[in-house]
């Protein structure tokens, strides 16, 4: 499949890009440009939205019809593809013409899972994906768009407010009884396969690969589990977001609390590939490539920046497809569970060393969603402790 950036270089329009003495550019040819256009356009000293400060808003705004492919494409990048590379093509392509942070994408599909958000702008989506550090980074482009400091603060309350505050009392109870019900559901799910894996004696043997042989009874359980976690993800997103944050903290609780009753490599290991991969499934790619990095990296003594990468830290492969990957360690089982807190797949063998490195993810993560929730919170101009971020 083609990434959102081969999609964008690909769509060549009627008219190449046109510069008339270096200095003067053709309105009418922007809306037929390439992404490579937009590009070498945004490296030059010209601001594409200047030209248009004496259009009439109509002609503005049917310009910005005419640029609505590339406000798909950059939708796209946000939700499936946020790369290092494709965010710098997003940021270029919105310091040409920053007024598309004002438009809306009808509809948005996170592949992985085939979940859909509809009608929200560029701003709305990494906000709803968490991705905290690209909602800083376009705080300048909506000063381009807005003209000021203060009117770039009230557009972006604006659009926050619309998706992600309560409308209402009624509105809130609604949600805040909805998520409780979601965290009620999900506790009874991980007790119930939790009982199944406690269960599993590990004494039917291995098959030709050496892999030990699990009963049906797990094999079933772990699969019923995998359906009602899918159940339970929204398919269709209005407002708010379409994964939880607290989910995975809560999956990492449930197993920090079985393994002390446990006390048995196997039962951690066939938890991390059973359960834990298939929720990190769920997680946005922009937390997806901070637990390719490790997110033990970002919390040390020499801290390192977010670095995007597609690949786990240790290996060249995608972080969905080793969560996807066959149990190195269990016949007939489908996903290999990653040590997000060093970016790599499981390499201990002990209860000690998986059982501490549970731990070690699991008080990452919590670091990570303390730092995302302070940094969303932070955009608003009066910033709210009940928005939806109990949704991410």
């Amino acid at each position: 499949m083609k990434s959102s950036r081969e999609r964008l270089e690909e769509t060549t329009f009627e008219f190449p890009l046109k510069e008339e003495n270096d200095n003067v550019l053709s309105t009418e040819l922007l809306p037929w440009l390439n992404v490579r256009a937009l590009i070498q356009l945004s490296q030059t000293n010209h601001r594409i939205h200047g030209l248009f400060a004496d259009k009439s808003s109509f002609a503005r705004e049917a310009l910005l019809d005419k640029l609505m492919p590339y406000l798909e494409y950059l939708a796209d990048i946000i939700v499936n593809e946020p790369t290092k590379e494709n965010i710098e093509i997003l940021q270029k392509v919105l310091n040409v013409y920053p007024d598309l942070l004002k438009r809306k994408i009808k509809k948005v599909v996170f592949k992985e899972t085939g979940q859909e958000y509809i009608d929200y702008s560029l701003l709305q989506l990494a906000y709803a994906e968490g991705d905290d550090d690209l909602c800083l980074d376009l705080k300048p482009c909506f000063k381009l768009a807005m003209g000021s400091d203060a009117a770039a603060q009230e557009e972006i309350d604006k659009q926050i407010k619309e998706k992600f505050e309560y409308e209402s009392e009624e509105e809130k109870q609604k949600a805040e009884a909805h998520e409780l019900e979601i965290k009620n559901k999900l506790a009874i799910m991980l007790d119930a396969v939790i009982q199944v894996i406690t269960n599993e004696q590990f004494n039917n043997g291995d098959d030709d690969e050496g892999k030990l042989i699990l009963s049906r009874a797990t094999l079933d359980a772990i699969t019923t589990f995998r359906k009602a976690f899918d159940a339970l993800q929204p398919r269709t997103i209005y407002k708010g977001r379409r994964s939880r944050l607290d989910t995975l903290n809560e999956t990492n609780d449930a197993y920090v609390q079985a393994a002390w009753g446990w006390q048995e490599y196997n039962q951690c290991a066939l938890f991390e590939d059973g359960v834990v991969s298939h929720v990190l499934l769920n997680k946005p790619q922009n937390d997806a490539m901070r637990c390719n990095q490790g997110l033990g990296y970002f919390w040390n003594d020499n801290p390192e920046r977010f670095k995007r990468s597609r690949t786990l830290r240790e290996k060249n492969i995608k972080f969905q497809d080793k969560l996807r990957s066959e149990s190195s360690e269990f016949s007939s089982l489908s996903g290999s569970c990653i040590n997000i807190a060093d970016g790599m797949q499981r390499w201990h063998s002990t209860f000690d060393t998986v059982f501490c490195y549970a731990n070690l993810s699991n008080a990452k993560h919590i670091l990570l969603c303390d730092k995302k929730t302070k940094n969303l919170q932070s955009l608003c101009s009066q910033p709210k402790s009940d928005m939806r971020l109990a949704n991410a």
